[in-house]
């Protein structure tokens, strides 16, 4: 905290509240905790002092409070509630299903879905004067729909904005060709890459066969794979799937469930899942460059060497502690091609 004193005043400072006190009062000032001006979705703002102009600083309130010890004063940043809703522009009605992005300096770009009433479902609370774009993808090309001076007197009144309905592709086997993953190791994040690359490296001049399949994964492959395996398993009806940004794909085929269910099966077994465990999307090790799917043959009687040390490779379970040395760790023998970072 950093004191301040005017006179007979004096301000305490910290990052979230400011405080004022009486400096005659012998009594310690309480006071409540500001709110915070963060959305839970977003990641906090840099602690570095912003040389934004003074728009993107937010309104300051003041609070005046009485407690016990005396009357204190806390200055908060005001907030806005921001809605946005979207029509279809060829017939007025609430426009479902439409992925489109909010864009400032403050919160970076996000993209968010709309539901059946033309809204994401809950608002966009940013901080008062912030300056938000708004994004829509139309063609193949961002389009830009309008700018939002963040204002808390528009709380609770929607910013409406039309948009072309976005054509849905129904699902099947040939969304396998969408949202590739890599099978590079230079697409992993670290350190899951280098210690990947490593042990890779050690089974290799051991002589030893390795087959990678995947290594990064989108998150949209990830919604792909997941909910076309759900259905296959019976485990979503195809009406029930929720949308994914960027992904404009009919799970029902126009309301004929067998259809649907018959183009999920193809789906899942276009991606050649079988029997394995999917992750969610955005849940999977896969989705951060921490895992690779790799099948390890023609392992057995070799010897690799990892650290400057030597390991006897004689069964699957010596592969298994030798990885584990360079955090390279198997999911187990329910998913037997993954290797994580973190066994998940």
């Amino acid at each position: 905290s950093n004191i301040v004193t005017d006179g007979s005043t004096e301000w305490t400072y910290s990052t979230d509240k400011l405080i004022e006190n009486n400096s005659s009062s012998t009594g310690s000032a309480s006071t409540s905790n500001a709110p915070s001006t963060t959305p839970p979705s977003q990641k906090p703002s840099s602690t570095k002092p912003s040389t934004s102009s003074e728009v993107n600083k937010g309104t300051v309130i003041r609070d005046d409070k009485v407690t016990q010890q005396g009357p204190t004063h806390e200055v908060r940043t005001k907030q806005a509630k921001i809605t946005i809703k979207f029509l279809d522009e060829a017939t007025d009605k609430p426009l479902s299903g439409l992925t489109y992005w909010t864009q400032s300096t403050k919160y970076g770009k996000n993209a968010s879905t709309t539901g059946s009433d033309g809204t994401r479902g809950r608002t966009h609370d940013s901080d008062v004067g912030i300056s938000i774009a708004v994004i829509v993808n139309e063609n193949g090309k961002e389009i830009k729909k309008g700018t939002i001076i963040a204002n808390s007197d528009k709380n609770g009144v929607a910013y409406v904005y039309k948009a072309k309905k976005p054509k849905l592709d129904p699902s099947g086997a040939h969304w396998h060709s969408r949202f590739k993953a890599s099978t590079s190791l230079d697409d992993l994040s670290e350190p899951f890459k280098s210690n990947a690359k490593k042990f890779i490296s050690a089974l290799k001049a051991a002589n030893i066969s390795v087959r990678i399949s995947t290594t990064y994964r989108p998150d949209a492959r990830s919604y792909l794979m997941y909910y076309s395996t759900n259905i296959k398993r019976g485990k979503i009806s195809p009406e029930k799937v929720p949308p994914w940004p960027g992904v404009n794909i009919d799970w029902t085929h126009g309301g004929n469930k067998s259809k649907a269910v018959e183009a999920a099966r193809a789906m899942h077994a276009s991606y050649g899942i079988g029997g394995n465990p999917v992750g969610k999307p955005s849940n999977s090790n896969h989705n951060v460059g921490f895992a690779v799917d790799m099948t390890v043959t023609n392992y057995s009687g070799k010897t690799i060497s990892l650290n400057g040390n030597k390991y006897k490779i004689n069964e699957f379970n010596d592969l298994v502690a030798a990885g584990k040395k360079v955090s390279v760790i198997w999911y187990g023998s329910k998913d037997k091609p993954h290797w994580s970072q973190t066994g998940r």
